[in-house]
Parts: structure tokens; C-alpha cells; sequence
């Protein structure tokens, strides 16, 4: 079915004939690039289980005003970046979970006459099964089903290591999340919910299957012509911007450890001739990519990764076994999420980039440090959260 909206189609299996007219909807905001990969990844799971019925993904933000879409696609990155005591000030507002309250109505409204065109899509679709990436889609399915179809189901998948008041929502049948300790802080919300506790299943976060795909990391480093002896470093600064990704380089130029660096930033990034001869006259090298659909290679090729810690990206990293360096996390979500890194030996923090060389040449002088924090990283994503919430999903359906 074709509509004006930004749709993603799945081509479907001829198994499972009890489901095939079934209709599942995937639901995301393209505010940032983790809940549609969650969504496609969890898509691709449901399809490899035979389900033969009608799959599609939805950004809600296809259905929003213009204004108020792009606040939430282009605002938060600004915000978060440009002016991070302000989302910090609004994340933190009322954000704990033993103090909820209900959304006063003025805000329930508020969401009623934003979401009201994909509510409208809904009622057109009326699918079995919503499958919600972000709190608004929550927040719509949630009415739809109590409005319009209580034999819907309804789940939502919380793409963080820490949760936010604004994730919940009413009338859901499922909540999927990464930690035990999120299980537990909204096991008792069951009466704002819906959600019974043995409901709250502990799955990870979703992230495409090519990442937990075992990969030798030693014919990668042959592939790549990159040294098995020089401790590769990747560099994940396509946010950072060329002012922060030149502070790095700057640090590692004084690294005492030979090293070898992977580089992915925006799109038509490169060194200026400054950094090249530095980069040259130190014999480190490197590699510069930008949007590319091999990143679980870089990633297995990796010893450490110096990046930010949205969900999905740490996620993957962590799952091809590629320890963290945390440098400049937005408050907030990505705060919990390296609290979490942080805790469980996964990562370390840079909190003063001046540090950087003592912390990396430290860890790759310590092979058993780094060998911990590559099966604290593993450890950490062990669940296979995609193929969970698609039998769960399909479960469902089946009764």
C-alpha cells in the first residue's frame, strides 16, 4: 500500500499462514538515527521468524506540523550540543520514576492535536500490532487501541540504558528495555501502564543482526592493509564537529603507543594539510570514512572507540567487542547510558581531553584491563534483543 508518507516496505516469507493477515506497524521519530534502526532491526527479525502478514515502518514525525517535527529532529541535537545546562535542566525536570505523576491534561491535549494525523493513519491501518521506538508513537497507539481497537497490541522499546517519565505511556501490552534495573523502576507503574511486571521483558537494546555476526578481527586487519601490532583506534566524531575531532588528533599525536587511526566524521571530511604532516612525521596511520554501510567491520577491527554514548551506536560498538572512551555525552539520555558503560567496566571517561594519551596508552599497555573491558562490552549486549521482541511480538499474535 502506498501512501505520501516516508514508508519502508519489507518484502515478506510465505511461512506462517495463521499470521498472514495480520498487519504489524513499526513506529520511530527520525530524531536521531537509533529508533529507525531499532525498528528496521526488529523488522528484519519478525520477517526471518516466517511472519507473512503486512510490515511496515512508520516516522511519526512524517505526520507532525513541519515546526513541530523539525523541533524534534534538528532541536534536541541543538540544544543538547549547543546549550546542554538547558536539556539538562528539562531532562531532569521530574525525571524520577518514584515520583510520577500522571501528564496534566493541558499536556494530554497537547499531544492529541500534534499526533492527530497519525492517529488518523492508524484508524486507516488499523493494524494488530503497534511496535513503538519512541514515546510519542507510544503515546498515540496507546489511544488508538483504547479509542479505536482494544484488540491491538501495543509495546514499546526503550532504546536507552536509562528511562524517562515521557516513555511511559497508557494502554501498553508490552514494554521492552535494556537493564534489569529499568525493569524494575517501572514494574510498579502498572496502573499508569498497563504493563504487568512478568510483561517488562529484559532484551537489550535492537541493533542490526551484521554486528553480532562473529567476524574474524585479524583477515579484517589484512583486508584493510592496517597493522596487527599498532593499537587501532576509532573515532566516531561525525557530531563533534572539526574543532573537537582536530582536539583528539592533537592528543593522539602525543600518544607514546604506535597506533593506527579510524576515522568517521561527516561526509566530504578531511585533514587539513597541517594534520596530514603531523599525522605523517608521527607515522600513524590512518583512515577517514563517512556515511558507510560497513561500520560493524570498523568496529571489530577496533581496540577502543572514542565516541559519544547515544544507545544504538554504543550498542554496537560494545557487541563487536570495542571498548569506550567517553568523550562529551549529551545530558541526559546519554549520561545514563555511560553511567551504565562506566559501572559495568565497558568504558572509561575523558572528562579533560589532556588525559586522553595517559588513559589510551595506559590501556593498551595493560592487556588484561583491555581483555576485561572487551568481555564487560559483550557481556553488556549478550541478549539478542531483535530476535526476542520478534518471538514475544509474534507470540502475541498467535493468540
Amino acid at each position: 500500500m502506498e501512501n505520501s508518507f516516508d514508508t519502508l516496505k519489507f518484502k515478506v516469507s510465505d511461512k506462517n499462514r495463521k499470521l498472514e493477515s495480520k498487519k504489524i506497524i513499526l513506529a520511530y521519530a527520525s530524531a536521531g538515527k537509533g529508533h529507525k534502526t531499532a525498528c528496521n532491526a526488529v523488522a528484519e527479525a519478525i520477517l526471518e521468524k516466517g511472519f507473512n502478514g503486512q510490515i511496515e515502518t512508520v516516522d511519526t514525525l512524517q505526520f507532525m506540523p513541519p515546526y513541530i517535527a523539525a523541533m524534534f529532529s534538528k532541536g534536541y541535537l541543538y540544544v543538547a550540543s549547543k546549550l546542554p545546562w538547558l536539556w539538562y535542566a528539562l531532562y531532569e525536570s521530574k525525571s524520577d520514576l518514584a515520583e510520577f505523576k500522571p501528564p496534566p491534561a493541558y499536556q494530554e491535549s497537547f499531544w492529541k492535536i500534534i499526533l492527530r494525523r497519525f492517529t488518523k493513519y492508524l484508524k486507516e491501518q488499523r493494524p494488530d500490532y503497534i511496535i513503538s521506538a519512541y514515546f510519542t508513537s507510544s503515546w498515540a497507539g496507546g489511544r488508538y487501541k483504547h479509542l479505536y481497537n482494544p484488540n491491538c497490541k501495543v509495546a514499546t522499546i526503550v532504546t536507552d540504558y536509562g528511562i524517562h517519565p515521557v516513555w511511559l505511556a497508557r494502554n501498553q501490552d508490552r514494554y521492552f528495555v535494556a537493564t534489569e534495573e529499568i525493569r524494575r523502576e517501572i514494574a510498579g507503574l502498572d496502573w499508569f501502564t498497563g504493563v504487568n511486571k512478568d510483561k517488562i521483558e529484559v532484551v537489550g537494546i535492537p541493533i542490526e543482526k551484521k554486528f553480532s555476526m562473529p567476524m574474524d578481527k585479524q583477515a579484517l586487519l589484512a583486508k584493510y592493509q592496517l597493522d596487527p601490532e599498532r593499537f587501532t583506534v576509532l573515532l566516531l566524531t561525525a557530531v563533534y564537529g572539526r574543532r573537537h575531532i582536530e582536539m583528539v588528533i592533537d592528543q593522539l599525536l602525543t600518544c607514546k603507543r604506535k597506533l593506527q587511526i579510524l576515522l568517521v566524521a561527516f561526509d566530504g571530511f578531511d585533514f587539513s594539510d597541517k594534520y596530514k604532516k603531523a599525522l605523517a612525521d608521527k607515522g600513524i596511520p590512518y583512515r577517514i570514512y563517512g556515511k558507510i554501510p560497513f561500520m560493524q567491520e570498523l568496529m571489530t577491527m577496533a581496540d577502543l572507540a572514542i565516541t559519544k554514548t547515544g544507545g544504538l551506536t554504543s550498542t554496537e560498538c560494545l557487541t563487536c567487542g570495542c571498548p569506550l572512551f567517553i568523550y562529551k555525552p549529551y545530558p541526559g539520555q546519554e549520561e545514563r547510558n555511560a553511567a551504565l558503560f562506566l559501572e559495568s567496566g565497558a568504558a572509561q571517561r575523558i572528562y579533560q581531553m589532556g588525559s586522553l594519551p595517559y588513559k589510551l596508552d595506559a590501556l593498551a599497555d595493560n592487556k588484561p584491563l583491555h581483555e576485561s573491558m572487551v568481555k564487560a562490552a559483550r557481556e553488556l549486549t549478550k541478549y539478542r534483543a531483535a530476535d526476542i521482541i520478534a518471538e514475544s511480538v509474534l507470540s502475541d499474535l498467535r493468540t
